[in-house]
């Protein structure tokens, strides 16, 4: 970052893009003659996407553009919680310090992340901006089908592999998010909710036979043991994890003849355990309409890969444990998390596709419950 950078969209010139073009191969020698600005509807999972085509001298043989992601734009709602702003801003400083490189190892070559030109963090102002080239056609979403969905799992386990229970080194970094962050979620705040939703839920005309007596008493006991659960979480082998492995944030691609599993949206990069990695990437369609990739079939493909790419073997029900306690401890952030209201159509999805969904990640919880806790 520089002082003479722009502090607005209004600020681009042609010659500030000029030292962010010739940051990219072959393109050294080039200058941004024009620009346009086009929003874009990519998802990135951010608040602001801005796609930049330009005009090269020399022309370029393809079009040229860049995709500028622009945090810090979010506005909360007057009353929003602390804890919660704080977290989120922290969300951002982390990919922000990820895309600068302070790990300061490449990811494998079957990975794939947008790759930074330029990036202006101003801190005391709060924007963060960050230029990476564009991707293209390439969309992330949940269109994928189960096959590239374990393409992805088996390359996600080539990064697991690459910091496997490297604690020591990880440690130094203590802007990454920690093991139990995504396990926390449900605390403070949304623990006083947990009741008032669990009222209504047992009122609710689609839901109160979810509910029943024996598992009112496992919620309640998950709820009281929290620290006991993230104690048997944190004992498990830890790596560093994506944070937020899901349809929404990968896709796969061939690149010149190879295939590459692209990750985006790494503001929840951390240190954990690889089975709540998997869990986290089966559990928002396991609540809204059924496992994306059969559990036993994914933990399958992903501890084969692992094992491929440590040559050792590892344990395997600890990746299982992971898995199976994180949907635990999702169960408790859906009690919380999603407004329960008194008529069938009261919440914040069809409830044709939450009720059954509901059903699913109740029943994970038990059996999980029933095997480690």
């Amino acid at each position: 970052m520089r002082p003479d950078d722009p502090a607005t969209l209004a600020e681009l010139t042609p010659e500030f893009l000029t030292r962010v073009v010739n940051a990219q191969p072959g393109l050294e020698s080039s200058r941004v003659i024009s620009f346009e600005l086009e929003p874009s509807a990519r998802g990135f999972g951010s608040l602001s996407i801005q796609r930049i085509v330009l005009t090269l001298s020399p022309p370029a043989k393809q079009p040229s553009t860049l995709v500028l992601k622009v945090l810090g734009t979010y506005r909360f709602a007057p009353g929003s919680p602390q804890d919660a702003i704080d977290r989120y801003l922290t969300d951002q400083m982390r990919e922000m310090k990820f895309y600068k490189g302070l790990l300061g190892q490449p990811l494998p070559a079957c990975l794939h992340r947008p790759e930074p030109l330029y990036i202006i963090d101003r801190g005391e102002t709060g924007q963060r901006w960050i230029f990476m080239e564009d991707l293209g056609d390439f969309i992330p979403g949940p269109g994928q089908s189960v096959g590239d969905s374990l393409r992805a799992v088996a390359n996600l386990a080539a990064l697991h592999a690459q910091w496997w229970e490297r604690t020591d080194l990880l440690r130094r970094h203590d802007w990454l998010a920690p093991v139990t962050q995504d396990t926390t979620l449900w605390e403070g705040l949304a623990r006083e909710q947990m009741e008032s939703n669990l009222a209504r839920a047992t009122r609710h005309p689609d839901l109160k036979h979810l509910y029943t007596k024996d598992r009112l008493v496992l919620i309640h006991r998950l709820a009281e043991r929290w620290k006991e659960t993230h104690a048997r979480v944190e004992a498990l082998p830890q790596t560093l994890i994506h944070g937020d492995f899901g349809t929404h944030n990968f896709g796969y691609r061939k690149l010149n003849g190879n295939g590459q599993t692209v990750l985006v949206d790494w503001d929840q990069v951390g240190v954990g355990t690889p089975g709540m990695e998997l869990g986290r990437s089966n559990w928002l369609p396991t609540l809204l309409g059924s496992e994306h990739v059969p559990a036993g079939l994914l933990l399958d493909t992903y501890t084969n890969s692992l094992e491929r790419w440590l040559g050792k073997a590892v344990d395997r029900d600890a990746i299982q444990q992971g898995y199976d306690l994180y949907f635990c401890l999702a169960g408790l952030f859906l009690l919380c998390f999603y407004a329960v209201g008194e008529g069938p159509n009261d919440l914040m999805i069809p409830m044709s596709r939450v009720s059954a969904g509901t059903a699913r990640v109740l029943s994970r919880m038990e059996q999980a419950a029933r095997r480690w806790l």
